[in-house]
């Protein structure tokens, strides 16, 4: 095996490590959501309510992926839409408009009080 066929699989190994990075990424509050309400730190309804903002950012990881995939990120009728500007600023729009409901800043408050600090 040359070099150049070395690179190219560990090129294709890295790109299949990235649905992985999402799934933990959008996975971690949920599970210590769960973990606080184990402790009874927060209550059902919060526990839930915490979940606002993770399935905000799952619809917008879908709409990005379904938007690369197509091809259209690609055209340059995109690119003068300047999505630079503008993509960045989507997820965190989700989450501080989920945190604006006081029971899913509540929940997610609480959660991260009882969470270890080196997490």
């Amino acid at each position: 095996m040359d070099y150049r066929q070395r690179i190219l699989n560990l090129e294709v190994n890295l790109m299949t490590i990235i649905p992985l990075l999402i799934l933990s990424e959008l996975f971690f509050i949920p599970l210590l959501a769960l973990e606080a309400q184990h402790k009874e730190h927060i209550n059902r309804k919060q526990m839930i309510a915490s979940l606002l903002p993770v399935s905000g950012l799952t619809i917008w990881t879908v709409i990005a992926v379904i938007l690369g995939i197509s091809g259209i990120t690609s055209e340059e009728a995109f690119y003068q839409l300047y999505p630079a500007l503008w993509i960045p600023i989507i997820p965190i729009a989700i989450v501080f408009a989920s945190l604006k409901s006081p029971i899913v800043y509540k929940g997610i408050m609480s959660t991260l009080d009882v969470t270890p600090s080196h997490w």
